[in-house]
Parts: structure tokens; C-alpha cells; sequence
């Protein structure tokens, strides 16, 4: 009979992943703890079962009992979607073009559609100030694009400083006000004068987020 481990198995060789890959994709190290896993040697939580369920475009239930009515029949043709791979940045400075950064961290994988959008480059998130929504440490994908609505997530520089990420507003006369998820911290103005003095100049708009378990 067909196990759990046996499905995350075959299912990783459809979509032409080695266990490297799949390790990445849903948070481990490297390839030992996939091999342990596929072997049945390991005991998975249920945030790694969902983990796995999200990343095979499938569902926990699926992974779980082979529950075909549950099972999402797109796995087969994701196999055949390509992906772009696009660059994380551990921060961005003021007066350096993205394509110029070096502070490569890591990569992320993005559909072609996405790609499509624009300019995208991936940020690791510092500090507390968006939480719960966006964390310490997590990588948010991000299309670079000057402006921004009302109540986007973008992220910003301010002052030469490092980037930061919050959620924005802007007013009739012209300024702004940068406001986080977390209640722990204050939103702040910025009126048309500072924004072009200090500066503020917005880098991009958050469009995905990606968290690892």
C-alpha cells in the first residue's frame, strides 16, 4: 500500500525535482532530511505535511490518506510550467540599482507569469515591525516600480538607510505616511519636502511572500 512518503516521493520525480530541490522548496537544509523522509524514517509535523502539500500543488488530505477526490490533478501539468529564478537580496541601499546589488543571499523560484509583471527581485526581511503578517526572516518578492496605492506594501528607503518594508498612504498634499502591521510600532509622516530632501524613495511593490517552516 501506498505511503505518505512513498506519494512525497513520486510525486517530487514527476515534477523532475531532485531531493535537493524539493529540500529548498519547503525549508530543510539539504537533501538528507528529504532522503530520510522519503525513506519513512522521519515523523512529519502537520505544518511540514502542509509544507509539502503546498509546494506539490496538492492537498494535506491527499498527501496524507491518497484521498484521490482531494487530490489536485494540476501537479501533472505544473511539471510542465517553467519557472524563473530571480535573486534575494539581504538589503538594499540608497544610490545602488537592484541589477547592481551584491548582497545575494539566496534565490527564489517564480512562475513565468509572474515574471511577466516586471523588474522582481526577492528581500529578507529584518526585524519585527510587520508582523504577524511578514516576520523576521521571511523573503518577500518584490516588483520594482516607483510609486505605489494606497495600502500596498512597498518597501522604501529613507534617509541613505537600509530598506524597510511597510505599508503605505498617501494624502492630498502630497505626503505619506508609512505604517506597520504591528501595533508595537508607529506609523510615520513624511511630508513633500521631506520626502525629497531626506529622501524617501520607494524601491518596489510587495507582491508575494515567502516563508519558510
Amino acid at each position: 500500500m501506498e505511503s505518505m512518503y512513498d506519494r512525497i516521493k513520486k510525486m517530487r520525480n514527476q515534477l523532475g525535482w531532485s531531493q535537493e530541490e524539493l529540500a529548498k522548496k519547503v525549508g530543510y537544509a539539504d537533501k538528507t532530511s528529504i532522503a530520510k523522509i522519503e525513506a519513512g524514517k522521519v515523523d512529519l509535523p502537520q505544518s511540514k505535511i502542509t509544507a509539502f502539500s503546498k509546494v506539490f500543488n496538492t492537498t494535506p488530505s491527499y498527501l496524507m490518506d491518497g484521498d484521490i477526490d482531494n487530490k489536485n490533478h494540476s501537479i501533472e501539468l505544473s511539471a510542465h510550467k517553467k519557472s524563473v529564478i530571480i535573486k534575494v537580496l539581504g538589503s538594499v541601499a540608497a544610490g545602488i540599482p537592484i541589477s547592481a546589488v551584491e548582497d545575494i543571499i539566496d534565490e527564489e523560484e517564480v512562475t513565468e507569469d509572474m515574471a511577466r509583471q516586471g523588474n522582481l527581485f526577492g528581500l529578507r526581511i529584518k526585524g519585527h515591525s510587520m508582523e504577524p503578517n511578514i516576520c523576521d526572516g521571511d523573503t518577500v518578492i518584490v516588483k520594482e516600480q516607483p510609486d505605489a496605492e494606497n495600502g500596498e506594501t512597498v518597501v522604501v528607503l529613507i534617509n541613505g538607510d537600509e530598506a524597510t518594508c511597510k505599508k503605505i498612504y498617501k494624502y492630498e498634499d502630497g505626503s505619506i505616511r508609512l505604517v506597520p502591521n504591528n501595533p508595537a510600532f508607529s506609523p510615520k509622516l513624511y511630508t513633500l519636502d521631506e520626502i525629497s530632501t531626506l529622501p524617501v524613495t520607494i524601491v518596489g511593490k510587495v507582491i508575494e511572500l515567502r516563508r519558510k517552516f
